[in-house]
C-alpha cells in the first residue's frame, strides 16, 4: 500500500447518496470526478452516439467524465496547414503513403490519426490500420511530439502522454475504455543509475524528451517517495553511466544492454510498491471540437479503437511474430505486451486519480520541470 502519503481530502471521500443502487465503480468515477474538479481539471468523456448513459454524469458533452487510455486518433484541423495522406496497409498495420487527403470540409473528409512508433501501440493500432486504415488519415511520432500536435490542433485525436489530460483539460474528450497501463512492470519506462535512488539527491537525472507522463511520474516518485530532489537535464547525457529516464522501446534494448554497475529501476513496479495501484501511461484523448464537428464519426471511430483492442489483443503471438525486431524478439515482445493493460477498469480510474493528485502536490500537473531548471 501507499507509503507515507495522506489519502486525505474529504471531498475524495464523497458516496453517492441520494443516487441509489450506485455501483463502486459509479462511485469511484464520481469521486475522479470530484477530485479533478478540486483540481481544476474538469473533463468531459466522449461517447458513441447511441450510449445510453442519460442518467449518468460522465455522458457525452457532460461537464465531468473520466479516463481512458492511449491514444491513436486524430482529426484535421480545418485551419491546419499540414497535410496527412491516406494510406493502404497489409493485415498488420504496415503500409505506405498512398493518397492526397481530402481538403478539409469536403463531405468526405477523412479524419486523421495520430499513432504513437512503439511497441506498447501495436495491440491497437495494427488492427485498426489493418481493417480500417484506408478510412483515415496518419501521422506517426513519438509520445511529446503527439501531444503537441493535439494540443495545436494539428491532430484531434491520438495516443497521449495521461499527464495532457491534466494540462488541458478543456480542449478533450476522453475515447471510452481504452488505455495503456501497467499493474505492475511497465518494461519500457526505466531510471537507469549507477547509484542508490537516495543518492541522487543534488545530482544531476536526464530526462528523455520524448514523454511527458514518464518525466512526470519519475518527479513524483524521486521527490515524493525517495524524498530526493536532483537537478533536471533535458536531452541525453555524454557520459553513458550517468542517471537518465528512458521509455519505448529504446529503453528497453538499454536495459538488456545496462553496462555493469548500471541498475534498472522500472518506474511501473516502483508506483505500484509506493501506492498500491496500477499507472496509467497513455489515454487516447479527442479534441472537443472535433467531436462537435463531426459526432458521428468520432462515435464510429471509438467503436472502431475498441474493436482493434479487441481483436489485438486476442492474437498477440501473431502480432508478435509480425512486428518482432533483432532486440525485440517475438516471444520477448509478447511477454512485454502481456504485462500491460489495454482497459482502464476501476483500478486503473484510481490509479490515475491518485497519479493526477501527486502531479498536483509536486507542481508538475502544468509544467514537467520546475522553473529554472534544465
Amino acid at each position: 500500500m501507499e507509503k507515507s502519503v495522506s489519502r486525505g481530502d474529504p471531498e475524495l471521500r464523497l458516496g453517492l447518496e441520494g443516487r441509489g443502487g450506485a455501483t463502486d465503480a459509479e462511485a469511484r468515477r464520481v469521486r475522479i470526478f470530484t477530485t479533478m474538479k478540486r483540481l481544476r481539471l474538469e473533463r468531459r468523456i466522449c461517447c458513441h452516439p447511441d450510449a445510453e448513459a442519460e442518467t449518468s454524469p460522465f455522458r457525452a458533452g457532460s461537464e465531468g467524465g473520466w479516463y481512458n487510455g492511449d491514444a491513436m486518433a486524430a482529426f484535421p484541423n480545418p485551419s491546419a496547414s499540414w497535410r496527412l495522406c491516406a494510406r493502404q496497409t497489409d493485415d498488420y498495420g504496415r503500409g505506405a503513403a498512398l493518397s492526397e487527403p481530402v481538403a478539409a470540409g469536403h463531405p468526405q473528409e477523412m479524419l486523421a490519426l495520430g499513432e504513437i512508433a512503439y511497441a506498447n501501440c501495436v495491440p491497437v493500432q495494427a488492427p485498426f490500420r489493418a481493417r480500417w486504415g484506408s478510412a483515415y488519415r496518419f501521422a506517426t511520432g513519438e509520445p511529446a511530439e503527439v501531444n503537441r500536435r493535439l494540443a495545436s490542433g494539428e491532430i484531434d485525436c491520438g495516443p497521449v502522454s495521461s499527464i495532457e489530460l491534466a494540462r488541458h483539460p478543456d480542449r478533450y474528450q476522453i475515447v471510452p475504455n481504452l488505455a495503456i497501463a501497467a499493474a505492475g512492470e511497465a518494461r519500457s519506462v526505466l531510471l537507469l543509475t549507477p547509484m542508490q535512488v537516495a543518492e541522487l539527491d543534488g545530482r544531476e537525472v536526464w530526462l528523455t524528451p520524448a514523454s511527458a507522463t514518464s518525466v512526470v511520474l519519475l518527479r513524483i516518485l524521486l521527490e515524493r517517495f525517495a524524498g530526493v530532489t536532483p537537478r533536471y537535464r533535458d536531452g541525453e547525457p555524454d557520459e553513458p553511466h550517468a542517471p537518465r529516464l528512458l521509455i519505448g522501446d529504446r529503453a528497453m534494448a538499454a536495459a538488456a544492454a545496462a553496462p555493469e554497475g548500471v541498475a534498472v529501476v522500472d518506474l511501473g513496479t516502483w508506483w505500484r510498491e509506493a501506492t498500491g495501484l496500477p499507472m496509467v501511461f497513455a489515454l487516447w484523448l479527442l479534441r472537443s471540437e472535433t467531436a462537435a464537428r463531426a459526432p458521428e464519426a468520432c462515435g464510429e471511430l471509438t467503436r472502431r479503437l475498441a474493436a482493434a483492442r479487441d481483436a489485438g489483443l486476442a492474437s498477440l503471438d501473431q502480432l508478435a511474430r509480425t512486428h518482432a525486431t533483432a532486440t525485440l524478439p517475438a516471444e520477448r515482445l509478447s511477454a512485454y505486451w502481456r504485462t500491460l493493460s489495454y482497459h482502464l477498469g476501476p483500478e486503473e480510474e484510481a490509479g490515475l486519480e491518485r497519479f493526477f493528485e501527486l502531479a498536483k502536490e509536486v507542481g508538475v500537473e502544468r509544467a514537467s520541470r520546475p522553473r529554472g531548471e534544465g
